[in-house]
């Protein structure tokens, strides 16, 4: 018996984070947060135009269309490939730059009930998902 599993991207499938025209705002945000905790934490040294400078550089898809990780985008915004940046600094900031991304996550009204009615005709489910300006 063959083994039936469908795999499901979130964002736009399961859930609409936001809307093309709320970009701009969101990004903001997500910046904004960031910011706001490397402040908080002394690691703040750039001017608001040299981060804004880095968000429009880091503000394309990869010409190869891969993945770029949000941490490597956010640890150059900010500049911090050049100082020891540990792993729970990198997840702090995701998570700060995240924050207004998934304040705004509504599921579609349909996923549920698919969810629900695969998993019950025996289907294994599961999500795979980048993040969002990724």
């Amino acid at each position: 018996m063959r083994k039936k599993t469908v795999l499901f991207d979130l964002g736009g499938t399961l859930v609409q984070y936001y809307t093309r025209s709320e970009i701009p705002e969101v990004l903001h945000q997500a910046i904004a947060g960031v910011q706001e905790y490397l402040r908080r934490e002394g690691w703040l040294r750039l001017s608001p135009e040299e981060v804004w400078a880095g968000v429009e550089r880091e503000k394309r898809e990869a010409g190869d269309h891969r993945v770029r990780p949000l941490e490597g985008r956010l640890a150059r915004i900010f500049r911090l490939e050049e100082q020891a940046c540990s792993p729970e600094l990198l997840d702090a900031l995701c998570r700060c730059f995240l924050k207004p991304i998934f304040a705004r996550a509504r599921r579609y009204d349909d996923a549920l009930p698919v969810l629900r009615r695969l998993h019950a005709d025996g289907f294994r489910l599961a999500v795979v998902s980048n993040t969002p300006w990724g």
